[in-house]
């Protein structure tokens, strides 16, 4: 029985990494012409690019693991993503904002991992980029909204 339930929560966890994975990856291509390819760390190659974008898809996926696992702990059910209550959409979108500013502030602004182009819109009092902010907005919704509607945590509960 205690197999049977892990092994329900692992397959849960891989269909919202895959899920999630695959709509950032295009949200990655969409908007990643407003980062700086060619300036310093970044490099203006595809063999660094591909990777780079695969990364962080994978790095997206996981931050969509953790948030599914927050709304555990909240609700107390691994199938909570079924039935999302108000108080369930105002916990992903703060946690997306956190997560997002958090992220944006540490790699551009502290590490310099990334700079934008003149193209990137950036919200003023944050001063980051708009796009990556959008992305842990709107994107966990969308992506447990899908999962939800084709009853897709279902068929493991």
């Amino acid at each position: 029985m205690v197999k049977s339930k892990i092994a329900r929560f692992l397959q849960i966890v891989f269909l919202i990494f895959a899920v999630s994975f695959l709509i950032n990856l295009f949200w990655e291509v969409a908007h990643s012409a407003l980062y700086d390819w060619s300036a310093f760390p970044l490099q203006n190659d595809i063999f660094f690019y591909v990777p780079k974008i695969l990364r962080a898809s994978a790095g997206d996926g996981l931050i969509m693991i953790g948030i599914y696992g927050l709304g555990i702990l909240k609700n107390r059910k691994i199938n909570w993503i079924s039935k999302i209550k108000i108080s369930d959409y105002l916990l992903i979108i703060f946690l997306g904002l956190i997560i997002s500013v958090l992220i944006e502030k540490l790699n551009v602004q502290l590490l310099g991992r990334w700079s934008y182009t003149d193209f990137m819109p950036i919200i003023p009092w944050l001063n980051v980029g708009l796009t990556p902010i959008l992305q842990m907005l709107v994107l966990p919704l969308f992506i447990f909204k899908i999962i939800s509607f084709f009853k897709l945590i279902d068929k493991f509960t």
